[in-house]
């Protein structure tokens, strides 16, 4: 298994929030998945309302 680094597209609710829009500051979500595809599968899971926006998934 290989940790990612997995951040969600979708535009913070709270506008003054520091990831707001510059997803680089956002702290994510670590994935141990077997393939970048498997941890797309697995931020989708959890997160299935925000598909449509997208997830960045980077190795750790």
């Amino acid at each position: 298994m290989t940790e990612f680094r997995c951040t969600r597209n979708a535009p913070y609710v709270t506008a003054n929030c520091l990831g707001n829009q510059d997803t680089s500051s956002r702290q994510g979500y670590y994935v141990c998945a077997a393939s970048k595809k498997e941890a797309l599968k697995i931020m989708s899971a959890i997160f299935p309302a925000e598909v449509k926006d997208g997830f960045t998934v980077e190795l750790k």
